[in-house]
Parts: structure tokens; sequence; C-alpha cells
């Protein structure tokens, strides 16, 4: 199954900084902010990438407080 993605106002992955010396939620609200409020989809290596989290795996916010530690 193939979805099409508008990638128009997709952020690109690779532009996204985020300061680690912010607390946190600081950081996690800046990343999200950066993403265009869509941390779901996203531009990377010039693909349109959407991200979807298994039902019985961790959710978005699991992964997304590993990456920002």
């Amino acid at each position: 199954m193939t979805n099409t993605i508008n990638r128009e106002g997709l952020a690109d992955i690779s532009k996204v900084r985020v300061d680690k010396s912010l607390p946190r939620r600081e950081r996690v609200i800046e990343y999200v902010r950066q993403m265009n409020n869509d941390p779901y989809h996203y531009i990377c290596n010039d693909f349109a990438i959407t991200a979807k989290y298994s039902k019985d795996g961790p959710g978005f916010d699991d992964c997304l407080g590993r990456l920002m530690t």
C-alpha cells in the first residue's frame, strides 16, 4: 500500500537543531515547533517520512523522550 504525502510544509529533519542545555520539556517543545507541529511527518534525505508506532510498543512520547535525554 502506497500513500501519497503532501511534501509542502514538511520540515527537513536534518535542519532541526535543539539546544541540549535546555530542560527536557523545553527541548521537546522546540523540536515539535521546528517540525511545524507535526513530528509524525517530515523530510529525511529527500524522502517524505510518516512515523507510525506499534500499538503494543512504546508511544511517541517515550521514543522522543529517549532522544532528548
